[in-house]
């Protein structure tokens, strides 16, 4: 059977040896079966059942999504006009538009009305509407709310203020790409349960600003980020000789950033002449490529490399590659990184003497927490509590005091001192 066009009702199940939609109403009381064939569904709006699980003109799997359109206005997806407006033709009072896309999300607009994005629920088999984006703000210590932001889809390859969202964008589900280029002032939310891969690494240009946001209070239970550079690329910053003045926060989310050769796990590639990156939560896994950083400078050449690294919060594990910190310098001559460490679980080797914000170096303290119990420095309750995010590690590595500090764990009053 093929519909081409037109109002096609039938009363009971419609079982036929295959089934092709290319425009029309089509509506079923019962199911519409194939049942030698596939049901291949490219256009119209089609209300019921359908079963095998039907399929695009190129054989990939479709899945419902269900608009109002009360006033029968034209409907675009991802900028290109739908050829049915909604399903009212058929004559009981429906107006809906009933739609099969393929597509991990889309973008629809009814009318002039602004557009909203939509995100399959493969488990579902439709689509469901992101109307409000939650965040969490470690700064703050609370949750944020935004009205949109856009979905990422598998091969985007540039973010940038000029989405239709102010520059927002949200991991949902599992999402590949290649090198990611960053543009302007960006900020990317890992939802829970979401895996977002770059195979080529994030590269945030020239006077550029990232922010990685997750969803939780507790990290571990926000979204992946894994993110690799290739030859002389960071993970995660800037990377190309001269380009500098970038920025990179990190609030959330379970990140790993692997540098390629030359290239640090975040901060700087080859020949980056100036970056700023400030950690303030996240669970956060960040490996240097050859003679690079793991957080901070890549090979730095002749022309020197400055950089400034705030951790303010977070597990942090970095490793540097060969001749180098796991944070602080890259190789090569003129590298000035300045590193400032006032809270988290961090551990990793620190290139240059940290401060603690306010002109004092700070020094490495590492106590053992096996069961995770409550810790108080100073008279502040520590996040995280040890270092078992990461690595099962239950030691508490943090390079924040000034000696002497006095530390206690709530659960018996004892003092370690650093």
């Amino acid at each position: 059977m093929t519909v081409n066009g037109g109002v096609v009702t039938a009363g009971a199940a419609v079982a036929v040896p295959a089934v092709t939609i290319r425009s029309g109403i089509v509506m079923a009381q019962g199911d519409i079966k194939a049942e030698n064939g596939p049901v291949t569904i490219s256009g119209g709006s089609v209300k019921g059942g359908v079963t095998p699980r039907p399929v695009n003109a190129g054989g990939q799997p479709v899945y419902l999504l269900q608009v109002a359109n009360p006033n029968g206005e034209t409907v675009t997806i991802n900028g290109a006009a739908w050829n049915i407006n909604n399903h009212a033709a058929s004559g009981e009072g429906d107006t809906d538009l009933y739609m099969y896309r393929s597509e991990s999300a889309v973008r629809v607009a009814v009318g002039s009305e602004t557009p909203v994005w939509y995100v399959l629920n493969a488990d579902k088999g439709l689509y469901e509407a992101v109307t409000t984006v939650n965040y969490y703000d470690p700064v703050a210590g609370q949750v944020q709310t935004r009205d949109s932001a856009e979905p990422l889809v598998n091969g985007t390859t540039s973010w940038s203020p000029d989405n239709g969202t102010g520059g927002w964008y949200i991991a949902l589900g599992t999402v590949t790409t290649r090198q990611v280029t960053v543009s302007g002032d960006v900020n990317l939310i890992l939802a829970n349960g979401a895996s977002l891969t770059c195979k080529r690494g994030i590269n945030v240009q020239e006077g550029s600003h990232l922010t990685i946001w997750g969803q939780n209070a507790d990290y571990t239970k926000d979204g992946v980020l894994t993110s690799s550079g290739t030859y002389g690329a960071v993970g995660i910053g800037t990377h190309g000789d001269w380009h500098d003045h970038s920025r990179v926060v990190i609030n959330g989310g379970v990140i790993t950033a692997v540098g390629g050769a030359g290239g640090a796990g975040i901060g700087g590639g080859s020949g980056t002449t100036n970056f700023t990156m400030d950690i303030n939560g996240g669970v956060v896994t960040a490996r240097g490529g050859y003679h690079a950083a793991g957080i901070g400078a890549g090979t730095s050449g002749s022309w020197g490399t400055s950089g400034y690294i705030a951790i303010y919060g977070g597990t942090v594990t970095a490793t540097g590659g060969e001749s180098c910190a796991d944070i602080g310098n890259g190789y090569g001559s003129g590298t000035n990184i300045y590193v400032t460490i006032t809270g988290g679980s961090v551990k990793g080797s620190v290139g240059v003497q940290p401060g603690d914000g306010n002109g004092n170096p700070a020094y490495l303290l590492t106590v053992s927490n096996p069961n995770g119990m409550a810790v108080t420095i100073g008279d502040k309750q520590w996040q995280p509590r040890n270092h078992a995010a990461l690595d099962n590690d239950t030691n508490l590595c943090t390079p924040t005091c000034p000696r002497p500090w006095p530390m206690k764990a709530a659960r018996s009053g004892s003092k370690w001192t650093g």
